[in-house]
C-alpha cells in the first residue's frame, strides 16, 4: 500500500465549507473517505488543498475511482470532479505530470446571481466528457427541495474537446426563492456523481 498525495485547487466562488474525498475501487466499493473542514464559509481567490489518501485492496492491483466534492452543508453539493486511478497493493505512487484535472462541467448559463423568471430558465454550458449521455440538471431551494428537474442533452463532433449542452428546465416557486442550478453526471461504478457542477440564483413565479 502506497499513499496516493493528491492536491485540490479551491476556485473563488464555491461558497462551500466542507471538502469530502472519497476513493472508490473498481466495484464501487467506498475504500476511503475523508472529510475536511475549510472553516471559512467563502474561498477567497485560489486555495489549494493538499492530502494523503491511504487504502488496502484485496490483490495486487484494480481499478479505482478518486471523486472530490465540495459541500455547503450535509448532502449538499456545490462541485464534484473525479479521475480514474490505478490501485496497486504494494510499490511507489506513480502520478503523472501534470496531474491537473479541469472541471468537466462548465455552466455558462444563468450567470451566478441570475433570475429565472414565468417558471421557466434556461440552462447551458460546456462540457469535458467521453460520453455523450445527457447530463442531469435540477433547481435546488436553498432549504434542499428540487423545484425543477429535466436533462440537458450534449451536443459536437467526435474528437471536439468540449461539447455543448442546453435545457429549458420548468420549475415551480409560489415566492422569490434563492436557489442553485445544479448540472451533474452519475456514471460511477454503482451510480455516484462523478462530476457536478452548480450556480446560486433566483427563482421569481
Amino acid at each position: 500500500m502506497s499513499p496516493i498525495p493528491v492536491e485540490i485547487q479551491l476556485i473563488s466562488g464555491k461558497e462551500g465549507r466542507f471538502l469530502r474525498i472519497e476513493l472508490h475501487g473498481e466495484d464501487g466499493t467506498l475504500l476511503m473517505r475523508k472529510l475536511i473542514d475549510l472553516q471559512l464559509p467563502e474561498i477567497s481567490g485560489s486555495r489549494l488543498v493538499d492530502a494523503m489518501i491511504d487504502f488496502e485492496i484485496p490483490g495486487s492491483s484494480q481499478n479505482g475511482l478518486l471523486i472530490v466534492q465540495i459541500d455547503q452543508g450535509a448532502n449538499f453539493p456545490l462541485a464534484i470532479n473525479s479521475t480514474n486511478l490505478v490501485l496497486l497493493a504494494s510499490g511507489e505512487s506513480r502520478i503523472p505530470v501534470p496531474a491537473w484535472q479541469p472541471q468537466a462541467i462548465d455552466i455558462q448559463q444563468p450567470a451566478p446571481g441570475g433570475e429565472g423568471n414565468d417558471g421557466m430558465i434556461t440552462v447551458s454550458g460546456f462540457v469535458q466528457l467521453d460520453s455523450d449521455q445527457p447530463l442531469k440538471v435540477q433547481l435546488i431551494s436553498l432549504e434542499g427541495k428540487v423545484v425543477g428537474q429535466r436533462l440537458a442533452g450534449v451536443g459536437g463532433s467526435p474528437g471536439d474537446s468540449y461539447k455543448s449542452f442546453t435545457a429549458q428546465v420548468p420549475y415551480r416557486v409560489d415566492q422569490r426563492t434563492q436557489s442553485r442550478v445544479v448540472v451533474y453526471c452519475d456514471d460511477g461504478p454503482n451510480g455516484e456523481i462523478t462530476h457536478l457542477a452548480s450556480v446560486p440564483i433566483v427563482l421569481n413565479p
